[in-house]
Protein backbone atom coordinates (compact mmCIF):
# COMPACT_ATOMS: atom_id res chain seq x y z
CA UNK A 1 0.00 0.00 0.00
CA UNK A 2 1.41 3.39 -1.04
CA UNK A 3 2.11 5.96 1.61
CA UNK A 4 0.69 9.52 1.35
CA UNK A 5 4.22 10.73 0.66
CA UNK A 6 4.63 8.48 -2.37
CA UNK A 7 1.22 9.52 -3.75
CA UNK A 8 2.26 13.19 -3.42
CA UNK A 9 5.55 12.53 -5.22
CA UNK A 10 3.74 10.71 -8.02
CA UNK A 11 1.31 13.60 -8.49
CA UNK A 12 4.14 16.14 -8.64
CA UNK A 13 5.74 14.24 -11.49
CA UNK A 14 2.69 14.31 -13.75
CA UNK A 15 3.56 15.99 -17.07
CA UNK A 16 2.24 19.50 -17.67
CA UNK A 17 -0.23 20.08 -20.44
CA UNK A 18 1.15 21.79 -23.55
CA UNK A 19 -0.62 25.02 -22.60
CA UNK A 20 0.76 24.97 -19.04
CA UNK A 21 4.25 24.13 -20.27
CA UNK A 22 4.28 26.99 -22.77
CA UNK A 23 2.96 29.36 -20.11
CA UNK A 24 5.68 28.23 -17.68
CA UNK A 25 8.39 28.85 -20.28
CA UNK A 26 7.12 32.30 -21.21
CA UNK A 27 6.85 33.35 -17.58
CA UNK A 28 10.36 32.07 -16.81
CA UNK A 29 11.79 34.36 -19.51
CA UNK A 30 9.50 37.35 -19.01
CA UNK A 31 11.70 39.10 -16.44
CA UNK A 32 14.49 39.95 -18.86
CA UNK A 33 16.95 37.25 -17.81
CA UNK A 34 18.56 34.90 -20.31
CA UNK A 35 18.53 31.26 -19.21
CA UNK A 36 20.66 28.38 -20.38
CA UNK A 37 18.99 25.12 -21.35
CA UNK A 38 19.61 23.49 -17.93
CA UNK A 39 18.39 26.64 -16.13
CA UNK A 40 15.24 26.68 -18.22
CA UNK A 41 14.60 22.98 -17.50
CA UNK A 42 14.63 23.76 -13.76
CA UNK A 43 11.54 25.92 -14.26
CA UNK A 44 9.40 22.84 -15.03
CA UNK A 45 8.95 19.40 -13.45
CA UNK A 46 11.78 16.98 -14.22
CA UNK A 47 9.45 14.83 -16.29
CA UNK A 48 8.97 17.80 -18.66
CA UNK A 49 12.64 18.83 -18.96
CA UNK A 50 13.33 17.39 -22.42
CA UNK A 51 9.95 18.54 -23.71
CA UNK A 52 10.58 22.03 -22.31
CA UNK A 53 13.70 22.44 -24.43
CA UNK A 54 11.89 21.19 -27.50
CA UNK A 55 9.00 23.62 -26.95
CA UNK A 56 11.38 26.49 -26.22
CA UNK A 57 13.15 25.90 -29.52
CA UNK A 58 9.79 25.80 -31.31
CA UNK A 59 8.86 29.17 -29.80
CA UNK A 60 12.20 30.57 -30.92
CA UNK A 61 11.62 29.30 -34.46
CA UNK A 62 8.27 31.11 -34.44
CA UNK A 63 9.87 34.33 -33.17
CA UNK A 64 8.05 34.25 -29.83
CA UNK A 65 11.26 33.62 -27.89
CA UNK A 66 14.92 34.13 -28.80
CA UNK A 67 17.82 31.68 -28.74
CA UNK A 68 21.57 32.25 -28.93
CA UNK A 69 23.88 29.26 -29.27
CA UNK A 70 27.60 29.54 -28.65
CA UNK A 71 29.52 26.30 -28.70
CA UNK A 72 27.56 23.73 -26.75
CA UNK A 73 25.72 26.36 -24.70
CA UNK A 74 22.39 27.72 -25.77
CA UNK A 75 20.57 30.58 -24.03
CA UNK A 76 16.93 31.51 -24.26
CA UNK A 77 15.51 35.03 -23.97
CA UNK A 78 12.05 36.49 -23.79
CA UNK A 79 13.11 39.51 -25.88
CA UNK A 80 15.71 40.03 -28.61
CA UNK A 81 18.96 40.11 -26.57
CA UNK A 82 20.77 42.33 -29.08
CA UNK A 83 18.01 44.93 -28.87
CA UNK A 84 18.10 44.61 -25.08
CA UNK A 85 21.85 45.25 -25.03
CA UNK A 86 21.38 48.24 -27.36
CA UNK A 87 18.96 49.65 -24.80
CA UNK A 88 20.70 48.67 -21.57
CA UNK A 89 24.43 49.21 -22.14
CA UNK A 90 24.72 52.86 -23.33
CA UNK A 91 23.08 54.32 -20.18
CA UNK A 92 25.66 52.47 -18.08
CA UNK A 93 28.28 54.77 -19.63
CA UNK A 94 26.54 58.01 -18.70
CA UNK A 95 28.71 58.36 -15.59
CA UNK A 96 31.95 57.68 -17.49
CA UNK A 97 33.89 55.16 -19.53
CA UNK A 98 33.86 51.50 -18.46
CA UNK A 99 35.82 48.40 -19.40
CA UNK A 100 34.07 45.36 -20.85
CA UNK A 101 34.40 43.58 -17.49
CA UNK A 102 32.81 46.52 -15.66
CA UNK A 103 29.96 46.68 -18.17
CA UNK A 104 29.36 42.95 -17.78
CA UNK A 105 29.25 43.19 -13.98
CA UNK A 106 26.66 45.97 -14.04
CA UNK A 107 24.69 44.33 -16.83
CA UNK A 108 24.33 41.04 -14.98
CA UNK A 109 22.67 42.87 -12.08
CA UNK A 110 19.73 43.92 -14.22
CA UNK A 111 19.76 41.46 -17.14
CA UNK A 112 21.25 38.18 -15.97
CA UNK A 113 22.46 35.96 -18.77
CA UNK A 114 23.24 38.80 -21.19
CA UNK A 115 26.85 39.16 -20.04
CA UNK A 116 28.18 36.23 -22.14
CA UNK A 117 26.84 37.96 -25.27
CA UNK A 118 28.71 41.19 -24.52
CA UNK A 119 32.04 40.56 -26.37
CA UNK A 120 30.32 39.90 -29.70
CA UNK A 121 27.80 42.70 -29.12
CA UNK A 122 30.61 45.19 -28.40
CA UNK A 123 32.13 44.57 -31.83
CA UNK A 124 28.85 45.36 -33.53
CA UNK A 125 28.11 48.34 -31.28
CA UNK A 126 31.47 49.90 -32.14
CA UNK A 127 30.86 49.37 -35.86
CA UNK A 128 27.40 50.96 -35.55
CA UNK A 129 28.64 53.95 -33.55
CA UNK A 130 26.51 53.03 -30.56
CA UNK A 131 29.52 53.45 -28.29
CA UNK A 132 33.19 54.29 -28.78
CA UNK A 133 36.60 53.12 -27.61
CA UNK A 134 38.29 55.64 -25.33
CA UNK A 135 41.94 56.70 -25.08
CA UNK A 136 43.91 54.78 -22.46
CA UNK A 137 45.47 56.89 -19.72
CA UNK A 138 48.09 56.24 -17.08
CA UNK A 139 49.53 53.24 -18.88
CA UNK A 140 46.24 51.34 -18.65
CA UNK A 141 46.15 48.10 -20.64
CA UNK A 142 42.41 47.55 -20.60
CA UNK A 143 40.15 49.06 -23.24
CA UNK A 144 37.35 51.26 -22.02
CA UNK A 145 34.21 52.40 -23.82
CA UNK A 146 32.18 55.59 -23.72
CA UNK A 147 29.08 57.11 -25.30
CA UNK A 148 30.95 59.77 -27.27
CA UNK A 149 33.92 59.49 -29.66
CA UNK A 150 37.18 60.22 -27.83
CA UNK A 151 38.83 62.94 -29.93
CA UNK A 152 42.12 62.50 -28.09
CA UNK A 153 42.24 58.92 -29.38
CA UNK A 154 40.93 59.63 -32.88
CA UNK A 155 43.14 62.68 -33.43
CA UNK A 156 46.23 61.39 -31.64
CA UNK A 157 48.46 61.32 -34.72
CA UNK A 158 47.24 64.72 -35.89
CA UNK A 159 47.90 66.23 -32.45
CA UNK A 160 51.43 64.83 -32.38
CA UNK A 161 52.18 66.50 -35.72
CA UNK A 162 50.45 69.72 -34.68
CA UNK A 163 52.53 70.01 -31.50
CA UNK A 164 55.67 69.58 -33.59
CA UNK A 165 54.49 72.38 -35.87
CA UNK A 166 53.60 74.64 -32.95
CA UNK A 167 57.25 74.71 -31.86
CA UNK A 168 58.16 76.33 -35.16
CA UNK A 169 55.09 78.61 -35.22
CA UNK A 170 55.86 79.88 -31.70
CA UNK A 171 59.43 80.61 -32.72
CA UNK A 172 58.14 82.57 -35.71
CA UNK A 173 55.82 84.56 -33.46
CA UNK A 174 52.53 83.25 -34.91
CA UNK A 175 49.81 83.88 -32.32
CA UNK A 176 47.73 80.92 -31.13
CA UNK A 177 44.38 82.61 -31.98
CA UNK A 178 45.60 82.97 -35.57
CA UNK A 179 46.36 79.25 -35.66
CA UNK A 180 42.88 78.50 -34.30
CA UNK A 181 41.26 80.72 -36.91
CA UNK A 182 43.24 78.99 -39.65
CA UNK A 183 42.34 75.50 -38.44
CA UNK A 184 38.67 76.45 -38.07
CA UNK A 185 38.59 77.77 -41.63
CA UNK A 186 40.35 74.68 -42.96
CA UNK A 187 37.86 72.41 -41.19
CA UNK A 188 34.89 74.47 -42.28
CA UNK A 189 33.92 75.10 -38.66
CA UNK A 190 32.74 78.26 -36.97
CA UNK A 191 34.35 79.50 -33.78
CA UNK A 192 31.11 81.13 -32.67
CA UNK A 193 30.98 81.16 -28.89
CA UNK A 194 28.23 79.35 -27.07
CA UNK A 195 25.51 81.56 -25.54
CA UNK A 196 26.70 83.16 -22.31
CA UNK A 197 24.79 84.13 -19.16
CA UNK A 198 22.40 86.98 -19.81
CA UNK A 199 22.03 86.49 -23.56
CA UNK A 200 18.56 86.79 -25.01
CA UNK A 201 18.63 83.19 -26.29
CA UNK A 202 19.49 81.81 -22.88
CA UNK A 203 16.80 83.83 -21.10
CA UNK A 204 14.13 82.85 -23.64
CA UNK A 205 15.18 79.19 -23.51
CA UNK A 206 15.10 78.97 -19.71
CA UNK A 207 11.81 80.84 -19.45
CA UNK A 208 10.13 78.48 -21.93
CA UNK A 209 11.57 75.40 -20.20
CA UNK A 210 10.52 76.53 -16.71
CA UNK A 211 6.98 77.35 -17.84
CA UNK A 212 6.61 73.98 -19.56
CA UNK A 213 7.98 72.22 -16.45
CA UNK A 214 5.44 74.09 -14.30
CA UNK A 215 2.64 72.93 -16.61
CA UNK A 216 3.85 69.33 -16.30
CA UNK A 217 4.72 68.84 -12.61
CA UNK A 218 4.51 65.04 -12.89
CA UNK A 219 6.88 64.72 -15.83
CA UNK A 220 10.54 65.33 -15.03
CA UNK A 221 11.61 64.79 -18.65
CA UNK A 222 10.17 67.27 -21.16
CA UNK A 223 9.98 66.65 -24.94
CA UNK A 224 12.50 68.72 -26.90
CA UNK A 225 9.88 69.46 -29.57
CA UNK A 226 7.56 71.13 -27.04
CA UNK A 227 10.32 73.23 -25.49
CA UNK A 228 11.49 74.30 -28.97
CA UNK A 229 7.94 75.28 -29.94
CA UNK A 230 7.52 77.41 -26.82
CA UNK A 231 10.91 79.11 -27.07
CA UNK A 232 10.52 80.04 -30.75
CA UNK A 233 14.30 80.36 -31.18
CA UNK A 234 16.19 79.62 -34.40
CA UNK A 235 17.19 75.94 -34.44
CA UNK A 236 20.93 76.55 -34.06
CA UNK A 237 20.47 79.07 -31.23
CA UNK A 238 18.15 76.64 -29.43
CA UNK A 239 20.54 73.68 -29.86
CA UNK A 240 23.62 75.70 -28.86
CA UNK A 241 21.87 76.95 -25.73
CA UNK A 242 20.70 73.46 -24.74
CA UNK A 243 24.17 71.96 -25.23
CA UNK A 244 25.85 74.84 -23.36
CA UNK A 245 23.51 74.41 -20.37
CA UNK A 246 24.15 70.66 -20.46
CA UNK A 247 27.94 71.20 -20.37
CA UNK A 248 27.47 73.52 -17.40
CA UNK A 249 25.55 70.82 -15.55
CA UNK A 250 22.32 72.86 -15.46
CA UNK A 251 20.38 70.78 -17.97
CA UNK A 252 19.91 67.04 -18.31
CA UNK A 253 19.60 65.82 -21.92
CA UNK A 254 18.18 62.40 -22.79
CA UNK A 255 19.38 60.88 -26.06
CA UNK A 256 17.23 59.08 -28.65
CA UNK A 257 18.13 55.36 -28.88
CA UNK A 258 17.48 54.95 -32.62
CA UNK A 259 17.46 58.34 -34.45
CA UNK A 260 18.01 56.52 -37.75
CA UNK A 261 14.42 55.28 -37.53
CA UNK A 262 13.14 58.88 -37.69
CA UNK A 263 12.47 60.97 -40.77
CA UNK A 264 14.73 63.94 -41.58
CA UNK A 265 12.05 66.31 -40.29
CA UNK A 266 11.70 64.37 -37.04
CA UNK A 267 15.47 64.33 -36.55
CA UNK A 268 15.61 68.06 -37.25
CA UNK A 269 13.21 68.72 -34.39
CA UNK A 270 15.64 67.15 -31.89
CA UNK A 271 18.77 68.67 -30.37
CA UNK A 272 21.88 67.34 -32.11
CA UNK A 273 25.41 67.69 -30.71
CA UNK A 274 28.64 67.87 -32.80
CA UNK A 275 29.13 64.10 -32.43
CA UNK A 276 25.79 63.30 -34.07
CA UNK A 277 23.94 62.29 -30.90
CA UNK A 278 20.26 63.29 -31.01
CA UNK A 279 18.47 64.32 -27.81
CA UNK A 280 14.73 63.85 -27.47
CA UNK A 281 14.09 64.96 -23.86
CA UNK A 282 15.42 67.46 -21.35
CA UNK A 283 15.01 68.49 -17.71
CA UNK A 284 16.38 71.28 -15.57
CA UNK A 285 18.62 70.28 -12.72
CA UNK A 286 17.81 71.62 -9.29
CA UNK A 287 20.32 74.48 -9.36
CA UNK A 288 19.14 75.92 -12.71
Amino acid sequence: MSTPKSRKSSTAELPLSDADLLDRLRRALSGGAGLTGPELCKQVPKVDAARALEKARELCARGELFRVKKGATERFFGADPVASLDRLVPPLLDAGALSAAQIKTQLERTARGHGPLLPEWLKGALARGLLFEQARSGGARTKTFGRQPDLRLLLHKALVELRKSMTLLDRLGVARPRVLDFLSAELGASRRAAPADGTASRRVFLEALRKLAADNPQGALLPVREVRARAGLPKQDFDDTALALSREGLLLLHHHDHPGSLSDAEQGALVRDPHGTHYVGMALRGSA
